[in-house]
């Protein structure tokens, strides 16, 4: 699977049914990298792929939550892939 940072155009790349995003090497397979890393956690969020073809997006219980298209997130929410 393939992400691109909107803003910034970096791409990111991963593998998996499962994929952790955050600031943790250790813990991430998608590491995200800002200038400001107090607002990631080490797990921030995760992407889950399920059968269909469908894609949702969790909030791994992080410090500052995930936001989506401007609005928190709250519970999981199905992401158009």
């Amino acid at each position: 699977m393939r992400l691109r940072h909107r803003r910034t155009g970096e791409e990111f790349h991963a593998k998996g049914y499962t994929i952790v995003m955050g600031r943790d090497p250790a813990a991430a397979q998608i590491l995200i990298r800002t200038e400001d890393q107090k607002h990631i956690s080490g797990r921030h969020a995760e992407l889950q792929f399920r059968s269909g073809g469908q894609c949702i997006i969790r909030d791994l219980e992080s410090s500052n939550g995930t936001w989506l298209n401007e609005q928190a997130l709250k519970g999981e929410r199905p992401l158009n892939v």
